[in-house]
């Protein structure tokens, strides 16, 4: 048998905490056995917003989301047994809490013969899972390779460095131990471009989020008309738009 571990790597500019994240930990923190969030800055004043439940750990601002996900995933481990890990970042704003727990996180339970699921595929560079959200099977996280990949991981702060060296990085290494990569969202596949971004309505309509970046910048000058008709109707979702915009 294996317990369920969660680890949220969160990241603030200002060290606040987003109405959307206390929601979907909210959400979450029932569903696992042990849930771990790691912030990389976090004001005094937002600490007690946090469940006591859940174990807070805050560190200095380096490796990116990665270096997070190392530290729980250590911590974790060290408790002893087997586990499914799950690991998430705070990248995308969710909008609907409950979509994104029925249509990803009960996937994980009704569906517990995978060896490693993400939310989306990506062929951006070379095929891989995304890692804003995974989940890593219990088979998957006792993987001597699993383990030594995240225990050699040393820290990176350029921004392409780490999505080449970790988030590629990683689903190389898992691909070459046999591990399947399986993506909940199932749409037409991309042949060189964000998924997170170029499939925006469907992760909003089926999983209830959107990503940060898109709303921030628009990369890759997607219309985003749709966005702006939902905000004009739903002033919940312009606030959680606002607050994202903010982070």
């Amino acid at each position: 048998m294996y317990r369920k571990g969660l680890v949220i790597a969160h990241f603030h500019k200002d060290g606040k905490l987003r109405s959307d994240t206390l929601s979907i930990l909210q959400c979450l923190v029932p569903l696992f056995d042990h849930v771990i969030f790691v912030s990389t800055h976090l004001l005094d004043s937002e600490r007690d917003k946090i469940p006591a439940c859940v174990t807070l750990h805050v560190r200095p601002n380096t490796g990116y989301d990665f270096y997070s996900y190392r530290f729980g995933i250590k911590y974790l481990q060290a408790q002893g047994g087997h586990w499914q890990i799950t690991v998430m970042n705070t990248s995308f704003m969710v909008q609907h809490p409950k979509r994104l727990v029925v249509n990803y996180f009960e996937r994980c339970s009704s569906s517990p013969d995978f060896d490693v699921l993400g939310l989306t595929h990506s062929n951006e560079v070379q095929p891989h899972l995304q890692s804003y959200l995974m989940t890593f099977s219990n088979h998957c996280t006792r993987h001597p390779a699993f383990i030594e990949w995240w225990n050699q991981m040393t820290p990176r702060d350029e921004r392409f460095a780490v999505v080449f060296h970790c988030e590629l990085g990683l689903s190389n290494m898992l691909q070459k131990n046999g591990m399947a990569l399986t993506a909940v969202l199932n749409t037409p596949p991309l042949p060189a471009n964000n998924p997170s971004h170029f499939h925006y309505k469907a992760l909003l309509e089926q999983f209830g989020i959107v990503k940060i970046e898109l709303l921030k910048s628009n990369p890759f000058e997607l219309n985003l008309e749709s966005l702006t008709c939902a905000m004009a109707q739903d002033v919940g979702f312009a606030e959680l738009v606002g607050e994202s915009l903010e982070n």
